[in-house]
């Protein structure tokens, strides 16, 4: 089937499944990137049929969209998913207060890559009439929020000094100054940084796993025995808040963990997603240039055997195209001496002092 049928057949799916009274349930499954419907997609066709999708959660059940959205605010870089995504909080009935750096942020990132954005068809063209775009939406997403949470241009003055010059005027433009300021702590929801996770299949610790350095070893070997975080990323990642992010998170970690007395204590390792493509070299070079130290409890592993069982046992939201990733979320994991994750990251960019945080406690005795 040519990619253009398929992208329209996957867009009815969508137009069926946000018409039925389990909207929610059935649409959130298409923000799994591991969903078999995006096998040999490339990224562009991935971003586009989420992108779909996030735009009908809008329309119907924004609440099932949070997740989504976040992930995709928080990191992405493509106009059409930003855009999608900006339309989930636009419609949110009580957002949280965090939403405004997070969706000044990215219209920082987009302005290199705004375009014109339409979700009431697939169609990879614009039209004459269309005017919408990627920070047109985040702007009427910051005021929706803005309004929500009874906020004054004042209130927001810290993140618009710091925004876009055209996010920060049409926001500024909207937003009423006589408008009461009302506290929004009522609104404030703290999602949890960390989310548990199932035990892994015994067999996993088996894998064997091939260094930056060329030297193989089990995932067992490596891991097993100490507190341990594991990521995962690849080298040809174009996204520069996820993959190359994450792997200079672990870095600055390890510095941070070796001030604190932990070296030779913890494991701090990143499997890559595309281990046909990351050759040991490529391995060594990507670690070096983002800071990482390579030792015996810290490097950067292919596995050579068994990928995709690795893969399924440890549950990745990730997806290939024709040549490699189309798209994944961020996995950082932490893992007790016996294996068992205990927690993640949840999509969430890793940040370093909590797992600093978590780390010193699980090598603190009691």
């Amino acid at each position: 089937m040519a990619v253009p049928a398929r992208l329209r057949a996957l867009a009815s799916e969508i137009d069926r499944a946000a018409a039925a009274p389990d909207a929610a349930g059935r649409l959130t499954g298409y923000f799994e990137d591991s969903n078999a419907i995006y096998a040999g997609l490339g990224s562009a066709d991935v971003d586009r049929v989420r992108s779909y999708a996030l735009a009908a959660l809008a329309r119907t059940a924004p609440e099932a969209g949070i997740g989504a959205a976040r992930e995709e605010i928080e990191t992405g870089y493509s106009a059409g998913p930003l855009a999608a995504a900006a339309r989930v909080v636009a419609a949110l009935e009580r957002p949280d207060r965090d939403w405004l750096d997070l969706l000044a942020a990215a219209a920082a990132r987009v302005r290199g890559t705004d375009r014109k954005v339409w979700f009431d068809r697939i169609d990879a063209a614009p039209r004459p009439e269309i005017v919408d775009t990627a920070t047109s939406d985040l702007v009427r997403a910051f005021i929706a929020v803005s309004d929500a949470l009874g906020l004054r241009p004042a209130d927001c003055a810290a993140i618009l000094n710091n925004a876009p010059p055209a996010f920060s005027a049409a926001v500024r433009g909207a937003l009423s100054e006589t408008r009461p300021s009302l506290c929004c702590c009522r609104h404030h929801r703290s999602a949890p940084e960390w989310a548990a996770r199932r035990p892994l299949h015994p067999e996993v610790w088996g894998t064997p796993a091939q260094d930056q350095d060329w030297r193989t070893a089990s995932l067992g070997d490596r891991l097993l025995g100490r507190p341990a975080v594991l990521a995962f990323f690849y080298t040809r990642c174009t996204n520069p808040t996820k993959c190359s992010r994450t792997v200079a998170t672990l870095a600055a970690l390890q510095r941070r963990a070796a001030a604190k007395g932990l070296s030779g204590r913890i494991a701090i390792f990143a499997i890559t997603y595309d281990p046909d493509w990351d050759t040991p070299a490529r391995l060594h070079r990507y670690g070096t240039d983002r800071g990482l130290t390579f030792s015996a409890h810290t490097g950067l592993l292919r596995i050579t055997e068994g990928w995709e069982s690795a893969r399924a046992a440890f549950d990745l939201a990730v997806g290939y195209g024709p040549t490699t990733v189309n798209r994944h979320r961020i996995e950082v994991l932490m893992l007790a001496p016996d294996g068992r994750i205990v927690f993640d990251t949840a999509g969430r960019p890793p940040e370093t002092e909590g797992l600093l945080t978590r780390l010193i406690a699980a090598c603190t005795p009691g």
